[in-house]
């Protein structure tokens, strides 16, 4: 499994969950911390649409290729690609090299999949 370097041509940010603060009027707000920005390959897997509630929901599946770092990639954090955020399923040693981890994520929400 070879991969070209110059395919890892876009900007992301893993983030993760910081915990609940309270606001100027004390409403609870979540906070996020940037774990790590780095350059992926993003390939969309698939898409469908389904029908919850009367509302139009959709799901793009979404993977990203980039080089492996000493950051540990779990199902609680999210990636951030162009302002929108997936939710991350699972990380994984692409090839089995330490090179390189893929991470499987999956966007939701009533604006998936519309053009």
């Amino acid at each position: 499994m070879k991969v070209n370097p110059g395919e890892l041509n876009k900007k992301i940010q893993i983030i993760k969950n910081a915990g609940t603060q309270t606001d100027a009027d004390g409403f609870p707000i979540q906070t996020e911390q940037v774990i790590r920005e780095c350059y992926a390959k993003v390939s969309r897997v698939s898409g469908t649409e389904k029908v919850k509630a009367n509302a139009d929901i959709g799901e793009i599946v979404c993977r990203f290729l980039v080089r492996t770092s000493a950051v540990t990639i779990d199902r609680g954090m999210m990636v951030r690609y162009k302002d929108e955020l997936y939710d991350i399923q699972y990380s994984n040693d692409y090839g089995d090299r330490g090179e390189y981890t893929e991470i499987l994520t999956i966007k939701r929400g009533p604006d998936c999949g519309k053009i």
